[in-house]
């Protein structure tokens, strides 16, 4: 549905023209993000798989019933604050939803706690250290992506290798190689909130 209705595909495109547009509000996203993500790593560090998954699958439902309504109520303390991390001319929750979409791909498939460790590090931490690292300090483009950076590619890939080596050796480097790859080449219609989560899930299952 996200790839071929006409109405999304317009969605994502907005999102994507607009993306990196406005600098503080693009970090502010990417800390949210990050907050997210470490909450759900937790989570698994807590609870068992199987437990996880229930908690994700719920936690999704809740978010895009909550999305709906502060889409269509939007003049409330919680609306104006969900709506003031959105990118300009976008409709509420359309980059959320992709993102849903990733982590909700990668737990479906995924059986191993510590490739899940890795995805999920990839996703919230390594991306937005990308664009943080991206957004503040110029370095050159990135000569198959020119609206990505060298310093966002280093940036997710040697903070996913750390994490990645120290988890499961040596093929954590190259599951933060390929998540690096992915997220810097991802382009529209696609968004690299999925397509990350949706390579290293193919590669886990490759190895």
């Amino acid at each position: 549905t996200m790839v071929f209705d006409k109405r999304l595909h317009s969605y994502t495109q907005t999102n994507d023209s607009v993306r990196g547009k406005t600098k503080k509000k693009e970090v502010y996203r990417d800390y949210l993000q990050s907050l997210v993500g470490v909450a759900i790593l937790f989570v698994l560090f807590l609870e068992a798989l199987e437990d996880t998954r229930i908690i994700i699958t719920l936690s999704v439902i809740v978010l895009y019933a909550a999305g709906n309504y502060f889409y269509l109520h939007r003049k409330n303390i919680i609306g104006d604050f969900l709506w003031s991390f959105e990118r300009d001319g976008t409709p509420l929750g359309i980059g959320s939803i992709w993102f849903a979409a990733g982590i909700l791909l990668a737990f479906a498939i995924i059986n191993s706690i510590d490739i899940l460790y890795i995805v999920l590090f990839v996703l919230v931490i390594g991306d937005s250290a990308a664009t943080i690292v991206g957004v503040n300090f110029k370095t050159r483009p990135l000569f198959y992506n020119k609206r990505k950076s060298i310093g966002g590619f280093l940036a997710l890939f040697i903070s996913s290798a750390i994490f990645g080596y120290f988890v499961i050796g040596y093929l954590g480097i190259a599951y933060a190689l390929v998540g690096a790859i992915v997220e810097s080449a991802t382009q529209y219609p696609l968004d690299d909130n999925y397509i990350i989560p949706l390579a290293l899930t193919a590669l886990s299952v490759a190895i």
